[in-house]
C-alpha cells in the first residue's frame, strides 16, 4: 500500500513456472476430481523477463481462487501471446508484444455488475462467499496490484454458474531491462520465440492422465501400499498388481505428491522410485524418516538406479533394480506386508468402569494388539509418560480427574496420539469444540456405538505410521514450556494451531 515493494526482475524460464505450478496443484485436482490442464502455446518464448516470486503470487492466488470455487469440471491455465482483443482491451500500442497467462475454470462465475468490484480489498462476490468458501477478499487486490507492479494487466471475463477466466498480461521485455528498474520505464522488446519445452508438456500430460488409485475407497483395516512412480506405464503395472493381491493401492507421479499422500493416509507400506522429477527418492524417504507420522511406514525401493547399499542405509526394508519381473515385484510386496505385519500396535483404554473395560477390551482385541487398561485419568497420565501408544480410548466421566483435564494434562507431557472419545455424555456445543483440538473422533455410547467405535480404533491402529506421533521432535527444545496465546475467530485455525504447538511441548492459551 505504501509503494515501498521492490521489483527484481530476472529470466524466468517458463517450463519452471508450469513446473511449480503443477507442485503445487496437482493434489488439489485429484482430491477434488477435477480436470487440471496446462495449455502452452508453441509462440510463447522459453523465457520471460519479470520477477518470478511475484509472478507466482499472482498464478497461486488465480489457480486457488479457480480450485475453490469450481466443483466440477475443469481447471486450465493457457500460456499464450497476447492477440490484438487483449492488447486493444488492455490499451496497448500496436507493435509491442505482451504475454497472456489465463486462468479459467468452470466454477461458480461472477455476476456482471460485480467484476469491477472484486478486485477491491476485502471484497467478494457476495456475503455468502466468505460463509460458505472462507477467505479475507484481499487476494485479487494483491494480485491486481502485483500485475500493475510487472508492468502488466490482470483481468477477468465471467458468467454466473459457468465460470470466470482471470487473466495475467505482462510485457515481454528483453533480457537487458535491470532488474532494479522501475515498472515501465523500459521499452519491452520481444524475445525470440521458440517453442515451448517438451517436459512441460510431458510433466502436463502425465497430471491430466494420470492413473486411478483406491484414495476415495479406503475403508477402515484395509491393507493400502502407495507407489511413488513417475512413469504412468510401470505405475499402472504396480497398481494393479496390488489390487489383484486384493489391497488398496494409492498412486503419486513425484516425491512431493507421494509425501502428501503418506501423511494423509498413512499407509501399510511404499514402493518408491529413486529418479522422480523434482524431489527424488533419497530425500522422500529421508522426510518420511524424519517425519513422526510416517517414520515407521516399510519403504521398498525400486528403481532403474542400482545403488541397493545406499537405500537400505537409509531405512528402506528393501530394494529392486529395474527392470523387474512379476516374481520379483510379488515377492516385493509381501515382504512389505510382512514386515508392516510384524508392528505391533498399542491401545491404551482409559474408564473408570470395569466392566466396561471387559466389554471394550473383547471388541478391540485382535493380533498385534496389545491392550493396556487404566481405570483413571491419573494412572493414564503415567503410562503415556513411559509407554508409547498408537490409540487411546477414553471415557469422560472418570473418578479423579476428567476425561478433559486427562487431556489436557497429557498435551504438556507427550504429543498426544490419536483418542477416540467413547463416553455416555452429552456434549454441550463448548465442551466438543474443545475436544476437537484433540481429536474428531466422538463416539456417544448408544445402540450401533460399539461398530462405529470399533471402525474408529481401526483406522488408527492400522495406520503403521500412528506411533510416531508420540516422537518429541528434536529441533523444537528450546519451544518445551514456553507459553502462548492464540487469537483467531475460526475455531480450525486454533485447534489445528494448538494441537501442532502442544506437540512441542508448548502452553497454549486460546481466545
Amino acid at each position: 500500500e505504501a509503494g515501498k515493494m521492490d521489483v527484481h526482475r530476472e529470466e524466468v524460464r517458463i517450463e519452471g513456472v508450469t513446473r511449480e505450478v503443477l507442485r503445487h496443484f496437482r493434489h488439489m485436482a485429484v482430491e477434488n476430481r477435477l480436470e487440471f490442464a496446462i495449455d502452452l502455446d508453441p509462440s510463447v518464448p522459453e523465457v520471460l523477463v519479470t520477477d518470478r516470486s511475484k509472478l507466482q503470487q499472482v498464478l497461486n492466488n488465480l489457480l486457488g481462487n479457480a480450485f475453490k470455487f469450481t466443483r466440477e469440471g475443469k481447471v486450465t491455465l493457457r500460456l499464450a501471446l497476447a492477440d490484438h482483443a487483449m492488447l486493444t482491451r488492455i490499451g496497448v500500442a500496436a507493435g509491442e508484444q505482451y504475454m497472456a497467462l489465463s486462468v479459467q475454470d468452470t466454477g461458480i462465475g461472477i455476476p456482471p455488475e460485480r467484476l469491477d468490484s472484486i478486485f477491491e480489498a476485502f471484497e467478494q462476490v457476495d456475503s455468502s462467499t466468505s460463509r460458505h468458501y472462507g477467505g479475507s477478499g484481499l487476494g485479487l487486490a494483491i494480485a491486481r496490484r502485483l500485475a500493475q507492479l510487472l508492468g502488466g494487466h490482470l483481468v477477468v471475463e465471467s458468467e454466473p454458474d459457468k465460470g470466470s477466466c482471470f487473466t495475467l498480461v505482462l510485457p515481454l521485455l528483453s533480457a537487458a531491462v535491470s532488474s532494479t528498474a522501475a515498472t515501465g520505464d523500459a521499452a519491452p522488446a520481444p524475445l525470440e520465440r521458440r517453442p515451448a519445452a517438451t517436459p512441460a508438456r510431458a510433466a502436463t500430460a502425465q497430471l491430466i492422465d494420470w492413473i486411478p488409485d483406491d484414495r476415495h475407497n479406503i475403508a477402515a483395516g484395509e491393507t493400502v501400499i502407495l507407489t511413488v512412480e513417475d512413469d504412468p506405464a510401470f505405475a499402472r503395472i504396480l497398481v494393479d498388481l496390488i489390487r489383484r493381491k486384493g489391497h488398496r493401492a494409492l498412486a503419486a507421479a513425484d516425491g512431493e505428491s507421494g509425501l502428501e499422500l503418506a501423511r494423509r493416509y498413512r499407509p501399510t507400506g511404499i514402493l518408491l522410485d529413486v529418479m522422480l522429477p523434482g524431489m527424488d527418492g533419497w530425500s522422500v524417504l529421508q522426510h518420511l524418516k524424519h517425519d513422526p507420522v510416517t517414520a515407521a511406514i516399510p519403504v521398498h525401493f525400486i528403481s532403474a538406479v542400482d545403488e541397493a547399499a545406499k537405500g537400505v542405509a537409509l531405512g528402506a526394508v528393501g530394494y529392486l533394480t529395474k527392470p523387474v519381473d512379476r516374481p520379483a515385484l510379488i515377492a516385493a510386496f509381501d515382504h512389505l506386508l510382512d514386515v508392516a505385519g510384524k508392528i505391533v500396535r498399542k491401545l491404551l483404554l482409559v474408564d473408570d468402569d470395569a466392566d466396561s473395560r471387559l466389554a471394550l477390551t473383547r471388541l478391540l482385541q485382535a493380533d498385534n494388539v496389545e491392550i493396556d487398561q487404566v481405570a483413571s485419568g491419573e494412572e493414564a497420565l503415567e503410562r503415556i509418560a513411559t509407554h508409547s501408544y498408537d490409540c487411546i480410548v477414553l471415557d469422560l466421566n472418570l473418578g479423579g480427574i476428567s476425561g478433559v483435564e486427562f487431556l489436557e494434562k497429557a498435551a504438556t507431557l507427550v504429543a498426544v496420539p490419536p483418542v477416540v472419545i467413547y463416553s455416555g455424555q452429552d456434549l454441550s456445543r463448548e465442551e466438543s469444540l474443545k475436544l476437537r483440538q484433540y481429536t474428531d473422533s466422538i463416539v456417544i455410547k448408544g445402540q450401533r456405538s460399539p461398530e462405529r467405535l470399533l471402525d474408529e480404533v481401526s483406522l488408527f491402529l492400522h495406520s503403521i505410521g500412528s506411533r510416531g506421533a508420540n516422537a518429541t521432535p528434536s529441533d523444537d527444545q528450546n519451544l518445551g514450556g514456553r507459553q502462548v496465546l492464540l487469537v483467531d475467530d475460526d475455531m480450525r485455525n486454533l485447534f489445528a494451531l494448538s494441537k501442532s504447538l502442544r506437540a512441542r511441548g508448548m502452553n497454549v492459551i486460546m481466545a
